[in-house]
């Protein structure tokens, strides 16, 4: 894991960045969700960024609350709505790939900031789930993607390399 937090040393002051920390402490919810402002929807996309930001500012409990929000909130196929708000999905029947995979990203993030190897084994099947949804949507350029599923352009190319990048990762986790 990273020693002392570069919201503690090094790229920017404290002062810079902990009334940020603060707002995204404040508007978490007490499931983990964590909307744009009190009152607001919460995306996937957005709510791994603010949980990114926890992890930097050493809040790992808040982001493992955020990242566990995911996992709870995780469709069987893999994939999230594109919106929440207060428990309930705004946006049934939207869903877009970019959102889905963002959580590879976002729990990876906070393993390499944190060094909290338990949680990345306990929701890496929800990693697994979203690369898969993902992939399932991109099979071809002509492919067409599931009803109200927005596939964000993601090459034939770049995505078997996601698949590498994640067997990569379940091997250096078992060995």
């Amino acid at each position: 894991p990273m020693s002392e937090l570069y919201l503690s040393k090094g790229l920017y002051p404290v002062e810079f960045l902990r009334p940020s920390v603060d707002f995204i402490l404040a508007t978490q919810q007490a499931d983990g969700c964590i909307p744009w402002f009190q009152g607001g929807h919460a995306d996937p996309w957005d709510h791994v960024e603010a949980a990114m930001g926890l992890s930097i500012a050493g809040e790992f409990g808040a982001a493992a609350r955020a990242y566990r929000w995911l996992a709870r909130t995780q469709l069987p196929d893999g994939s999230w709505w594109a919106s929440y708000r207060d428990g309930e999905v705004l946006e049934r029947g939207r869903r877009e790939t970019n959102f889905v995979a963002y959580i590879a990203t976002g729990l990876w993030h906070h393993y390499l900031v944190s060094g909290d190897r338990d949680l990345l084994e306990e929701l890496w099947p929800a990693v697994e789930r979203a690369i898969e949804f993902v992939l399932s949507e991109n099979v071809s350029p002509t492919s067409r993607p599931v009803s109200g599923v927005t596939s964000d352009g993601l090459s034939t190319t770049v995505l078997p390399a996601a698949r590498a990048v994640t067997t990569g990762v379940i091997a250096s986790m078992n060995g």
